[in-house]
């Protein structure tokens, strides 16, 4: 799929929210609007994305609550969770629309173009792998999950 990127992208001090969330301390973080606001929070390392203990309870009662992406970027691999307790998913196993965000942020951040493949949902026992490529404004969006829980939509 091929879909133009986020709205606004800015760059924030998330400090606040992480500790509220029990997120790990944010080595940087940025508001994505995609179109409702997407947090998106950087962790220092893969170990600490899953190592994570949010309280979910408190991250739904923040600004942020629903929707946060937490990752940590290793060249071209990332490993991220997705919470959205507000909108009454506490963690979600594969989430193309944050996907798209993170990639909207690498352009802000000044990668006009790149590549990503997004590990997540490996801590809910649901992995899944997302991939993201980006050419100046549009984005590309693949991947793979294993469909133990299919689900319709009305």
């Amino acid at each position: 799929v091929r879909t133009p990127m986020t709205r606004e992208v800015r760059r924030v001090d998330a400090s606040s929210i992480a500790e509220a969330g029990r997120l790990p301390h944010p080595v940087r973080a940025w508001w994505a609007h995609m179109p409702i606001p997407y947090l998106i929070v950087e962790a220092s390392s893969a170990g600490e994305v899953s190592g994570a203990t949010p309280d979910i309870r408190a991250l739904e009662a923040t600004e942020a609550g629903d929707a946060t992406l937490l990752f940590a970027r290793d060249d071209a691999a990332v490993r991220a969770r997705f919470f959205a307790p507000g909108l009454g998913v506490d963690e979600d196993p594969a989430t193309g629309s944050a996907a798209v965000a993170l990639a909207a942020v690498m352009f802000f951040e000044g990668e006009g173009t790149g590549s990503l493949v997004v590990t997540q949902g490996v801590e809910i026992g649901h992995p899944s792998e997302i991939r993201i490529g980006w050419d100046g404004p549009s984005v590309a969006l693949g991947g793979s999950v294993r469909p133990e829980e299919p689900r319709s939509l009305p």
